[in-house]
């Protein structure tokens, strides 16, 4: 995928051929001092992660879990709310107790709750995403307000 081809990367995670797991790692750990290289904005590393961060929303694969957390770390120095949100999105995804531990520990040990931003990338990462009952004290917790559940459901439910 080195020609301009990123925006493809999701599509991999339908056919889930191990052969394409370094690609995504890659796509993962892409670095901006690459980005004087590329042909295409497609190809920068913001786009190359929301294009594996979305890949890894549909192929929740252990092997990405190390390489996860090491972008958790230096995404939350970069500050990047998109890059965050779509970090958030695809951790969700896993909708297990590693899960939950990640997001946790983003806010709980850190830093993340006193970066406002985040708070509001952890709702809108949950909201656009599966909506797990298992993140909800999350939300409740680290979002910018508490979310009141049952907003929006009639009376007749």
């Amino acid at each position: 995928m080195d020609g301009g081809e990123t925006y493809l990367m999701p599509i991999l995670a339908e056919f889930k051929d191990s052969a394409d797991i370094p690609l995504i790692i890659e796509a993962l750990q892409a670095s901006q001092m690459d980005d004087v290289k590329v042909d295409s904005y497609l190809q920068t590393a913001y786009y190359k992660k929301i294009f594996a961060l979305n890949t890894v929303m549909e192929w929740q694969d252990e092997i990405f879990i190390p390489t996860l957390e090491k972008m958790r770390d230096e995404e939350l120095e970069r500050k990047n709310s998109v890059i965050i949100r779509n970090l958030f999105s695809a951790v969700m995804s896993y909708d297990n107790d590693w899960a939950y531990e990640f997001i946790f520990d983003m806010f709980h040990n850190r830093g993340a709750k006193e970066k406002e931003v985040f708070s509001e990338e952890l709702f809108r990462a949950f909201y656009e995403g599966k909506q797990s009952e298992r993140f909800k004290p999350l939300i409740d917790e680290y979002g910018e307000e508490p979310f009141d559940w049952n907003w929006g459901k009639s009376e007749l439910d």
